[in-house]
């Protein structure tokens, strides 16, 4: 199954050259492709973007693609915007997450429920 994956406030946060990961965010898309799903990235809608997302990527060793297009079709597609996408409202003390983020455990419990991923 292709699962897309938003990058910006879904998998990292912050400004450009200064991003911070999303906690568990790693953790849980391993488990993906680990369960035999493949990844593509949506919403890079600039070079800056795209080149900035395929570092990111080669340099934490994930198996995912990189898609630009649009996702139509798609039976899964995991976005900070999309309805129903658990989020994270950080504290307002918090100096790198200051905006809502996915919930990774939150993200990883209903695919867990819809047998994307296989508890071990």
């Amino acid at each position: 199954m292709e699962i897309y994956v938003d990058y910006l406030n879904t998998c990292v946060m912050g400004k450009p050259r200064n991003r911070k990961d999303v906690p568990k965010c790693i953790e849980v898309l391993n488990e993906i492709t680990e369960n035999g799903h493949d990844l593509l990235f949506i919403g890079l809608n600039s070079h800056f973007l795209h080149s900035e997302a395929w570092d990111w990527v080669l340099e934490r060793e994930l198996g995912i693609g990189m898609g630009t297009l649009g996702y139509e079709g798609s039976i899964i597609k995991i976005d900070d915007e999309g309805i129903g996408c658990p989020l994270i409202q950080p504290s307002p003390n918090d100096l790198i997450y200051t905006e809502p983020y996915v919930d990774w455990d939150g993200v990883r419990d209903i695919l867990v429920d819809k047998g994307i991923i296989i508890n071990k």
